[in-house]
């Protein structure tokens, strides 16, 4: 008996030794990582991206003709790392589409033809927010078998503004090797044209080709959430949101006015739509069909006391449309780093609106 659990311990002992080894690997949605010993310290080469920091100044000129040249159909200076291998070519690159101004969301490129053919993936991740992707990772973008991976490392930012600038970001862990799972990627339960990731994004249902029920697919839909019957007031938003420059400032010009029986024209979304995320219970908003943008209503319910994650949809936020003491209306709108005053006049002929201050951070 005890040469069998003397037996039964140098096994266990030796297992346990053998899987300290290996090196463990997390899946996280649409990629994997682990942790590598050789890797390319955060710091170690200059902010941005290969380009920019080679090309971008030594070739400007007034007529910015860099911002034409393209690789796989991504502008150069968005790029992170391209590579090919064989068949195969693969580019990791940045675009706002799904994030606010002050950040970055992480695409992959992929073509398995010599580049005849183009599949292009939102990640769901965010430029340091909190993964920051190494545009100079030594690691080849192309490993072995096809898949795409890129050096990274975990951060965080504390969110405090020193002086107009926000603190430096902290390393929380370096030596990351991510691995893209294509296939998780390229997931699109309902068939709408929206990936399950871009549906996590835009709090879309991913089982559903329209969320809200109102005949327009999901990714044409330029206000995807909410199907609500249009007020008198709605057109107001509108204006304001999608073609403020239509708007004059206070004294400089006539006022705009808008018929009052003005009906919105549908417009969809392409493949270089912005989006845009308003939280607001106001049915007046909540109907709004936009023209330039993709809006991503929220209620306060699901908001809840729960903060946005850094680096999520740009926000945009409108304050009640309060009627003020000469029977007009005013209504202040906030964007990530600027905002309008409007003064709004009922008349007969429609609304009539004026830009009455404007500032910008």
């Amino acid at each position: 008996m005890n040469k069998l659990w003397m037996f039964i311990l140098v096994v266990v002992l030796l297992t346990g030794c053998s899987s300290q080894k290996k090196t463990p690997t997390h899946q996280y949605g649409g990629f994997q990582y682990k942790e590598i010993e050789d890797y390319s310290p955060f710091g170690s080469a200059p902010y941005g991206t290969p380009y920019v920091d080679s090309v971008l100044f030594l070739e400007w000129d007034a007529s910015q003709a860099w911002r034409k040249d393209k690789v796989g159909g991504i502008d150069k200076v968005m790029v992170l790392k391209h590579e090919t291998k064989g068949s195969i070519e693969a580019i990791v690159y940045e675009n706002k589409r799904y994030n606010d101004m002050f950040n970055m969301g992480i695409f992959v490129a992929y073509s398995s033809n010599n580049g005849n053919t183009w599949d292009y993936f939102y990640t769901g991740l965010t430029q340091g927010a909190p993964m920051y992707i190494k545009w100079y990772s030594k690691y080849p973008l192309i490993d072995t078998e096809g898949n795409v991976q890129i050096e990274a490392c975990q951060m965080n930012w504390d969110g405090n503004s020193h002086w107009g600038w926000m603190s430096p970001p902290v390393v929380v862990k370096d030596g990351l090797l991510i691995t893209f799972d294509l296939e998780t990627l390229r997931k699109d339960s309902d068939c709408d044209g929206l990936t399950d990731i871009e549906e996590a994004r835009l709090r879309t249902d991913p089982f559903s080709k329209d969320t809200d029920n109102d005949g327009i697919p999901d990714d044409l839909d330029l206000n995807p959430r909410c199907n609500v019957p249009r007020t008198d007031k709605t057109i107001i938003y509108e204006v304001i949101l999608d073609e403020s420059i239509r708007i004059p400032f206070y004294d400089r010009e006539d006022p705009l006015t808008i018929p009052l029986e003005e009906i919105a024209e549908s417009y969809y979304c392409t493949d270089t739509t912005r989006t845009v995320m308003i939280v607001t219970d106001d049915p007046d908003i909540r109907s709004i069909q936009p023209k330039t943008r993709r809006i991503i209503f929220l209620s306060s319910e699901e908001i809840g006391d729960s903060k946005l994650s850094p680096g999520d949809l740009e926000r945009t936020r409108f304050s009640p449309l309060e009627k003020q003491e000469d029977g007009s209306y005013e209504v202040n709108v906030y964007h990530s780093s600027s905002g309008e005053t409007y003064r709004i006049v009922k008349t007969l002929e429609g609304w009539v609106i004026k830009m009455t201050s404007l500032y910008i951070e």
